[in-house]
């Protein structure tokens, strides 16, 4: 099936915007799962990365 996308096209939101938005059952869990382990937990320091800067 060349040419057919799944999506075409694609918004940046808030989570609380995004889980207004979904017809799947469940998907609302998923994205809390998501915004408590990843974006609202400290994460533990083994799993950091030290960078260094850079500049362009």
């Amino acid at each position: 099936m060349s040419g057919v996308f799944e999506h075409s096209e694609y918004r940046w939101l808030t989570f609380e915007d995004a889980k207004s938005m979904l017809s799947i059952p469940g998907t609302e869990d998923v994205l809390s799962f998501i915004e408590d382990h990843f974006v609202n937990k400290k994460p533990k320091n083994f799993l950091r990365i030290e960078v260094e800067e850079c500049s362009l």
